[in-house]
């Protein structure tokens, strides 16, 4: 069981890519538009487990990569009423 006052910081990467594979891709631009306003208006959350936790994306930033691609780095918290 996890101690009270430990906490994880865990690091996903994720690759979209189009289905199917000839299609043209969606440009991530206009995907995260839309989502940046919810963020700022603080409408990207997620109640869970009857009401017990929460997922929230807190933050949202358009970044480069080394290879010169765009990519978009998020973050989220979990919140557990169950735990400090």
């Amino acid at each position: 069981m996890l101690q009270s006052n430990r906490r994880h910081i865990l690091f996903f990467d994720l690759s979209m890519s189009p289905h199917p594979s000839d299609a043209p891709p969606i440009p991530l631009e206009s995907l995260i538009k839309p989502l940046e306003k919810m963020v700022s208006d603080n409408e990207c959350f997620q109640v869970l487990d009857n009401e017990k936790r929460i997922i929230r994306l807190s933050r949202l930033k358009m970044v480069s990569l080394p290879s010169g691609k765009q990519a978009v780095a998020m973050l989220f918290n979990l919140g557990d009423k169950r735990k400090s």
